[in-house]
């Protein structure tokens, strides 16, 4: 059982919707990245949820991924005490997703399509 799976067993799950630069987002996609260095004022918490929501030029693209905090690290020696490291794997849901996949919402891929 994942961490994740224990969460849900407790009835507790926080989802931290977070923004990430395009050059981040891919990289984590990719499965070339598997962390991210916040400021820990949302007290995250390993089994928390994680969406990265990417953010380009001011605004959301619309596409999105979901991660699992596996660990959340303080590494005072190089990072303000406010800073945290957080450990992430691809969230998986029943089983259906086991790796980072993206997604667009309808509405987005919508006004993409229109602008072409």
């Amino acid at each position: 059982m994942n961490i994740y799976e224990e969460s849900m067993k407790r009835g507790i799950i926080m989802v931290h919707a977070v923004k990430i630069l395009p050059e981040y987002f891919n990289k984590i996609i990719d499965d070339k990245k598997s962390y991210e260095i916040r400021k820990n004022d949302r007290n995250y918490k390993a089994g928390d949820c994680l969406a990265l929501n990417e953010y380009d030029d001011g605004e959301y693209t619309g596409l999105f991924t979901l991660a699992e905090i596996v660990s959340v690290d303080t590494y005072s020696q190089y990072l303000d005490e406010d800073y945290v490291v957080l450990q992430l794997r691809p969230l998986l849901i029943s089983g259906h997703i086991n790796s980072y996949q993206s997604y667009i919402s309808p509405e987005r891929a919508e006004k993409k399509n229109k602008g072409r």
